[in-house]
């Protein structure tokens, strides 16, 4: 018997075979458009490794409180960032100010906020806070990622493709690095999730090529997770194509010290630590005075602050100048852990040591926070001043020159913070007057011998 489709039938057949047509087409379509579909972020290696390129920074250091407080921040030249870290940095002041309030020993209290820039490209950049309130049991983690151009804040899922899976992939790959911690051998897999689950994934970084996750476990310690991005590929938007092709700028070649005069037989010697720098202008000015009467001093510059300034850092150097770590961020030693202590050494050295080609021999603590037997830390020698007037204070030049005239004298180590203008001024009257009053100026290394 032959079969014969009605009209009606034949019509809901060729509506069939045209949906599966049209499903067919989308599948194929969505396949071969998996890998080209717009990646808007695009890495840019020189970038990632110059992340301060165009920024600067903010630092605040209160000399005249009986507590320790110093606070770092970057500014980036957007108005709406800039805006938004200083707000950040004033409302975590306001919180130690209010905790604090009426409580204890105020010279044993500290308040310690720092940063670290990382970049994927040249708009893209994280910024990552550290906060720190007296000692490492009230240390807190913020972080931040901007465009720099435009100053959007960007929130991780902004990233990634809105209906994949990246929080548990960010996760797996967190609690896998993570599990390489010896110490944590016996945690359970629960623990981990409880750590670093999917919905513990808040604070972030990019950090050129990788992404930087951050969590706390139940004692307040901090733990750190780097994943590839790449490994991310498939629920991402980053762009990599065009990382390939860089070439590496050839670093500048360590700058070599010229060998610094020696005193004249029966001269007094003494010698100036400059502390918390560098400084654009003042830092400058004060090394241009000491060339031109070819001096020689010790600088002490804080590591963070030190990267900003990359020439500056040099040019100690190159003139014959003693380099000396005065830690990274001005933290207190002796409220630090034996790991957050070495951390802040070692920043502060690395950071030097890569400017110069030569790691720092010498160390002087913030607040001259060490104990009075302690003649050497981390391979350091310490060095503290003898004599530390108050340059934040000064009303000008001469009135900063004269108090370091009235109590100078042969062998002192004079302190002095080239941050300040008046500090530059005084420096330029000293040099012309010291060496009336038999006085040359020497670098620390040469005072002590």
């Amino acid at each position: 018997m032959k079969f014969t489709l009605g009209k009606r039938e034949k019509g809901m057949l060729a509506a069939g075979l045209v949906l599966v047509l049209l499903v067919g087409v989308s599948l194929l379509a969505a396949f071969l458009h998996q890998d080209s579909r717009e990646r808007p972020f695009v890495y840019d290696p020189a970038a990632a490794a110059s992340p301060l390129e165009g920024l600067s920074i903010c630092t605040e250091i209160a000399y005249d409180r009986p507590d320790a407080v110093a606070v770092s921040y970057p500014v980036t030249g957007n108005p709406e960032i800039d805006r938004e870290l200083e707000a950040f940095v004033q409302q975590e002041l306001e919180r130690y100010e209010g905790a604090g309030a009426g409580q204890g020993d105020p010279s044993q209290r500290e308040f310690n906020l720092s940063c670290e820039v990382t970049r994927f490209n040249e708009t893209v950049a994280s910024v990552s806070f550290s906060v720190s309130t007296d000692g490492p049991k009230g240390f807190r983690r913020q972080t931040g990622t901007y465009d720099l151009s435009t100053g959007a804040s960007y929130a991780l899922s902004d990233f990634f493709l809105p209906a994949s899976d990246y929080r548990k992939r960010l996760s797996d790959y967190a609690i896998e690095r993570l599990r390489e911690d010896a110490s944590r051998a016996d945690w359970t897999l629960e623990q981990w999730q409880q750590l670093a689950g999917p919905q513990q994934i808040d604070r972030f970084a990019l950090d050129g090529e990788r992404i930087r996750l951050f969590f706390t476990d139940a004692q307040g310690e901090e733990l750190q997770a780097e994943i590839p991005l790449r490994l991310l590929n498939s629920v991402s938007l980053f762009d990599f194509s065009q990382s390939e092709t860089h070439s590496d700028k050839e670093a500048d070649p360590p700058s070599v010290p010229a060998d610094p005069p020696a005193a004249a037989a029966g001269q007094k010697k003494i010698a100036f630590l400059f502390c918390d720098g560098p400084y654009l202008e003042t830092t400058g000015k004060i090394l241009d005075t000491l060339k031109a009467h070819q001096a020689r001093a010790t600088f002490c510059p804080l590591g963070n602050r030190a990267a900003y300034h990359p020439e500056l850092v040099k040019r100690m150097a190159s003139q014959g100048h003693a380099l000396c770590n005065h830690t990274d961020s001005h933290k207190k030693l002796d409220n630090l852990s034996p790991g957050e202590l070495s951390a802040q050494l070692k920043r502060a050295s690395l950071t030097l040591s890569n400017l110069t080609g030569t790691s720092p021999a010498l160390l002087c603590p913030p607040y001259e926070a060490v104990g009075a037997k302690v003649k050497t830390l981390d391979g350091m020698q310490v060095v503290l001043p003898d004599l530390r007037p108050q340059d934040w204070r000064a009303s000008d030049g001469r009135a900063l020159a004269d108090e370091i005239l009235a109590g100078v004298y042969d062998g002192c180590i004079v302190q002095l913070h080239d941050r300040y203008p008046v500090t530059a001024e005084a420096v330029e009257l000293l040099l012309e007057e010291l060496p009336d009053q038999g006085y040359t100026l020497v670098t620390v290394p040469e005072l002590l011998g």
